[in-house]
């Protein structure tokens, strides 16, 4: 984290641009993410990126 004379959190990238516009999607950088090891793996769950899965089998199951 990036800190001013303040002790005000300051994102080292912005997350939002200047002037957003109404009705867009903006995402943030995702900064050192985590990757899976095993290419099976990143195969099966659709990303590389485990922090992306979502265990939407196990909403099912619970009828939700």
């Amino acid at each position: 984290m990036n800190k001013n004379d303040n002790d005000n959190y300051v994102p080292m990238v912005p997350y939002m641009p200047e002037n957003p516009l109404v009705g867009y999607g903006y995402v943030p950088y995702q900064i050192n993410p985590r990757y899976f090891n095993n290419l099976n793996e990143t195969f099966i769950q659709g990303t590389v990126y485990p922090d992306l899965v979502t265990p939407y089998l196990e909403f099912l199951r619970k009828g939700v």
